[in-house]
């Protein structure tokens, strides 16, 4: 009777334990895999990023560059706003196929949406002031289109700062150290 007592009492110990084990393992790999989420949507929205922020540089330099000189037409500026506006939206558009995992990746999705936005922006007022100028046939000094560029900047500069500003309390949401 007192062994079969104290084998049950074992039996119930190692099954409790057992379950502790296996319970605090799914915790883990939760975790583990929540993080890996994390690390890859960071990874994601700092590519898109960058490939929107290139493809306006270049952009920016190409109408800085060749029209000042006299060497483009609003035909090129036109087809290179279009082909800068089809990058920032296919960023756009990969980041909206991202699904986070938690209220802070959601947040700093968001917020990384909102900075694709001021890209788009930025390209249109450049280039539409660009191409209204050449249409109209008028000279346009560089330091015209370096103030011009400058104004756009610095919405682009604000969203950015609360870009990094959602990056931080993202990767302290989820215990990550973003280089």
């Amino acid at each position: 009777m007192f062994l079969r007592s104290l084998l049950r009492a074992v039996l119930l110990a190692a099954s409790l334990a057992t379950f502790i084990v296996l319970w605090c393992g799914a915790l883990l790999w939760k975790a583990r895999q929540r993080r890996a989420a994390a690390i890859a949507l960071h990874a994601q929205i700092t590519e898109a990023n960058n490939r929107a922020a290139a493809s306006v540089r270049y952009l920016h330099r190409m109408i800085r560059e060749e029209y000042v000189f006299g060497q483009i037409d609003a035909a090129v500026i036109q087809g290179e706003w279009e082909r800068s506006r089809h990058e920032v939206n296919q960023a756009r558009s990969d980041l909206w196929n991202v699904a986070p995992q938690s209220a802070g990746g959601a947040k700093f999705l968001r917020t990384a949406l909102a900075a694709h936005e001021s890209y788009v922006k930025l390209v249109e007022i450049h280039c539409k002031r660009m191409i209204d100028v050449v249409r109209e046939n008028r000279f346009v000094y560089s330091w015209d289109l370096d103030s011009h560029w400058e104004e756009g900047r610095k919405a682009l500069d604000e969203k950015r700062a609360e870009l990094e500003f959602a990056e931080r309390a993202f990767a302290a949401e989820e215990g990550l150290t973003l280089d």
